[in-house]
């Protein structure tokens, strides 16, 4: 795993330490509730994976009903990433993200735009993901330029942010963003 200063283009403006988060611009892929609004797919394009895995703490029997915009607003840490739609696994665990993409597709993917490459950026504490974000963006290391590819780490503390990212292949595939551990 590589360690270096990056900068990701993603919606919000916003500074952790040395990962800077510049604003991109509204995502022609969600609607104005902050829904994908891809309605097929074209097989010559390239997609990405497009949500927010809320993490372990919550299940099937957690209440939730917010968005991005309302977990920022009420004190989400504004460093972390976060895509629509959130999603919520029904025993906790890890998204299964064969089956997402087998029966949700249109609701948790986005068209990659030029230069956009797939990325997952988790927040791990004790070497356990709390939650992450799958997305396309785009992504620069300071001094270097784009970044098209690799797993770059930085430790806050007692946490750990992760950015992997890729690019996929035009077509009706799992997005490279479905890493594997």
């Amino acid at each position: 795993m590589k360690s270096l200063h990056f900068v990701i283009a993603i919606v919000y403006a916003v500074h952790l330490l040395a990962l800077d988060v510049n604003v991109r611009g509204e995502d022609a892929n969600v609607n104005s509730e902050g829904e994908n609004k891809i309605e097929e797919l074209d097989v010559t394009q390239s997609y990405c994976f497009q949500f927010s895995w809320m993490g372990p703490d919550y299940d099937n029997t957690t209440k939730f009903n917010k968005t991005c915009g309302e977990l920022l607003e009420e004190g989400r840490d504004k460093h972390i990433p976060c895509r629509q739609p959130l999603v919520i696994s029904y025993d906790s665990s890890k998204p299964d993200l064969d089956h997402m993409w087998d029966n949700y597709k249109m609701r948790v993917a986005c068209k990659m735009s030029k230069g956009d490459v797939c990325a997952r950026y988790s927040y791990s504490f004790n070497d356990e993901i709390v939650n992450a974000t799958y997305m396309c963006t785009k992504v620069f290391a300071v001094n270097e330029g784009a970044v098209t590819s690799g797993c770059y780490k930085q430790k806050v503390g007692s946490y750990e942010n992760e950015m992997c990212v890729c690019k996929s292949s035009p077509g009706d595939y799992l997005p490279c963003n479905a890493f594997r551990e």
